[in-house]
């Protein structure tokens, strides 16, 4: 089942702005289509999955865990936000839960899954690669805290705050 999604949808991510139509076509054929309704859960904070979850359609929100039951979002993700992307890079627990808002549409990619991509196309592997190394630092970046992170979360990652860092 293809959702109707195309390469197209996957062209609007930042994060694969550097890969061809060809390649995230080849890159959307290596991945699975997966549909949740609002509520449910897609990621859940201490469970070890090494994938990447692209949403293509949707809205979601990335919850810490100790948060009220209101569940503070840290994060509102829409589509081209990719999620899950420390525990795909580096065999961790997730450290947030992810609930759809809405009714969403997910690419996802497991490392099973990349692994035959990085062998079958070298080159699409290497730049979604960079791509998402970036999301880290592109959502601890100061503005980011200030304006949108509970402080707890901050100190949580180890991000100093103080005056000298305006965070």
């Amino acid at each position: 089942m293809t959702h109707g999604i195309t390469a197209t949808h996957l062209a609007r991510f930042e994060s694969l702005q550097s890969l061809a139509t060809d390649e995230l076509g080849t890159l959307l054929a290596a991945c699975e289509l997966r549909s949740f309704q609002p509520g449910d859960a897609v990621l859940a904070a201490g469970q070890a999955e090494r994938a990447l979850w692209m949403l293509v359609r949707g809205s979601a929100k990335v919850v810490l865990p100790g948060e009220s039951a209101a569940g503070q979002a840290i994060l509102e993700a829409g589509p081209g936000s990719i999620l899950g992307e420390l525990s795909f890079l580096r065999a961790a627990p997730h450290s947030a839960t992810v609930t759809c808002a809405s009714a969403c549409t997910f690419a996802r990619l497991d490392r099973v899954q990349f692994d035959a991509l990085a062998a079958a196309h070298p080159a699409i592997a290497a730049k979604l690669i960079l791509g998402i190394a970036e999301l880290p630092a592109a959502r601890l970046f100061p503005p980011f805290c200030l304006r949108r992170t509970p402080s707890r979360f901050c100190r949580q990652i180890a991000l100093p705050r103080s005056p000298r860092t305006n965070f």
